[in-house]
């Protein structure tokens, strides 16, 4: 019988080596930290990797994967002690935009792991209060779908 193979840590890790690639740039004031996970202490712009959900579809003879779609979610956080609630929530639909050109610039992210497509889905955005200062948090995922 075939080996399953899931394509999710193949195009997580190719979706942060692109984000990565962006040049310093692209994403206006400071590179955002781009990393997998939640993190016990952030810096004052992250863009964060979370959780992927989704479905694998097997074929039922020959046990391999007829199609699989999943979302891989991505969280920017914005925190400045300086900013207002406005200037936070600007600059982090920034770097939103920034991962929203990437992914729309290089279909062929995860390619070798078998993804056909993905795009990005449309984000929503939460204001917060830090201890010191104003932040911002957008929420959105890239859905992908494979066939391996």
């Amino acid at each position: 019988m075939t080996e399953l193979v899931s394509a999710v840590p193949g195009f997580t890790t190719a979706l942060l080596t692109a984000l990565r690639a962006v040049p310093a740039g692209d994403w206006g004031a400071a590179v955002p930290t781009i990393d997998i996970g939640r993190k016990k202490e952030l810096d004052r712009e992250t863009v964060m990797l979370m959780r992927v959900r989704g479905d694998e579809k097997y074929h039922a003879l020959t046990g391999r994967h007829k199609d699989q779609d999943f979302e891989q979610s991505l969280f920017v956080l914005v925190s400045n002690p300086l900013a207002t609630s406005t200037e936070a929530m600007d600059r982090a639909y920034e770097i939103y935009g920034v991962i929203e050109l990437a992914l729309r610039a290089d279909k062929a992210i995860g390619r070798e792991h078998g993804v056909l497509w993905q795009e990005i889905k449309t984000p929503s955005g939460t204001p917060t209060v830090e201890t010191q200062g104003r932040g911002y948090v957008v929420e959105s995922a890239v859905r992908f779908r494979t066939r391996i």
